[in-house]
């Protein structure tokens, strides 16, 4: 009996019975910590704009799936964990966008404010358009599938990067 108590507090996942994403669609988000400390939100063709200029959307989240989104809003992903991006569009104005995050996947998605990515762990960017100046920061095993990037300072303390395809200028090297 206490073998088990101790499973059962050591590893809750295992006995907990898996949730269901609560999905938004088509909404815009303008205030300031739209969706704070939500777990398992899928977000689907989302505006993150508006007059109200909010800011943190996502902050303290976790099992994020992101699909055709708009950010034109700073700081949606902090402290974050288990983020999915796909084929959505972070602005100019969207800076400092993904910090302090885990378990990262971005893929077929542009990343154009400054510092968009940093002091984050286990990241994934595939076939991304990245303008964004000291992007990757101090970031822990980073995987790069196919990548343009427009950037000046990059990737700087960067740890465990593996690139497949990675292009700056008309210039393609590996890491």
């Amino acid at each position: 009996v206490q073998v088990i108590s101790f499973f059962m507090l050591a590893y809750p996942q295992l006995w907990e019975k898996p949730r269901k994403m609560e999905e938004y669609r088509e909404q815009t988000f303008d205030e300031e910590r739209a969706l704070y400390g939500k777990t398992g939100v899928k977000l689907l063709n989302c505006r993150f704009d508006g007059p109200a200029d909010g800011e943190s959307a996502l902050k303290e989240s976790r099992d994020i799936e992101v699909q055709d989104c708009f950010f034109n809003l700073r700081y949606p992903f902090w402290h974050d964990e288990s983020v999915q991006i796909k084929n959505s569009a972070l602005t100019e104005l969207c800076r400092a966008a993904l910090w302090y995050s885990t378990d990262i996947h971005i893929a077929d998605t542009k990343l154009h404010g400054i510092k968009a990515l940093r002091e984050c762990a286990n990241v994934t960017v595939e076939n991304c358009d990245v303008i964004s100046p000291e992007f990757g920061w101090s970031v822990k095993n980073i995987d790069f599938g196919e990548l343009h990037h427009h950037w000046h300072t990059a990737l700087l303390l960067l740890q465990g990067a593996e690139s497949h395809q990675l292009s700056h200028g008309g210039y393609r090297f590996g890491l």
